[in-house]
């Protein structure tokens, strides 16, 4: 039995959702030293592989929301606007064009993500509303701004443990782990309807519509 569980285990283990990682980077608290921190204790010498693998779809999720917001302010540096500049003197129209690719590839790569990622972790200070602290920095991380907004809205839906890791088969059937429309309208206008009972109305007609509704739940007909 415990090795059956252990196998089934190490089965979704290796699947686990790259989301919620994704989830914790987004965290100014932790960043990536929470990762690296799980990464090192779970894979041991052999961490290092899989924070870069980490770190590789970052800047891949990074690039793809950076292509798609054309009008988002880019930061240039000093130094490749200087080099650009005296070179573009001498150089021919291909070599200029060439050097001008480099600088955006550079900043794509450099910009935001590398400046969120060399900032000093948010020190811990009661409680933390994630999602307020990336709405006051949309001018600082525009871009980060949207892949937060967006990583952090999936829901995440558990299933008790006994469940997931028995060795029985399969215990979470369709019908438990999802609802259909009607089940799903059904419950809306329930609690509609416990809502108008506060107010002395059509307590019968809520008691046996409850009824009706656990009854299908749980195949009681």
């Amino acid at each position: 039995m415990a090795v059956a569980m252990s196998e089934k285990f190490e089965k979704y283990w290796k699947v686990s959702n790259i989301a919620l990682a994704v989830a914790c980077f987004l965290d100014p608290r932790y960043k990536k030293i929470l990762i690296e921190f799980y990464m090192k204790k779970f894979h041991g010498d052999s961490y290092k592989v899989h924070v870069d693998d980490f770190v590789r779809v970052i800047r891949k999720l990074y690039q793809f929301y950076s292509s798609c917001s054309p009008s988002a302010p880019k930061t240039k540096t000093t130094t490749n606007d200087s080099m650009d500049d005296t070179l573009m003197e001498n150089e021919d129209d291909e070599f200029q064009n060439y050097l001008h690719e480099l600088k955006d590839y550079d900043q794509v790569e450099s910009n935001e993500l590398d400046k969120y990622m060399s900032e000093p972790l948010l020190k811990h200070s009661g409680q933390f509303d994630i999602l307020s602290w990336w709405r006051g920095r949309v001018a600082e991380y525009p871009i980060l701004t949207q892949i937060a907004r967006d990583v952090l809205a999936i829901q995440v839906s558990t299933v008790a443990s006994e469940s997931a890791f028995s060795a029985g088969g399969r215990v979470v059937d369709p019908y438990r782990n999802r609802l259909g429309s009607e089940i799903v309208e059904a419950l809306i206008c329930t609690k509609d309807w416990v809502a108008a009972s506060r107010k002395g109305e059509c307590i019968y007609v809520i008691m046996k519509f409850q009824f009706i509704v656990i009854q299908q739940l749980f195949y009681l007909y």
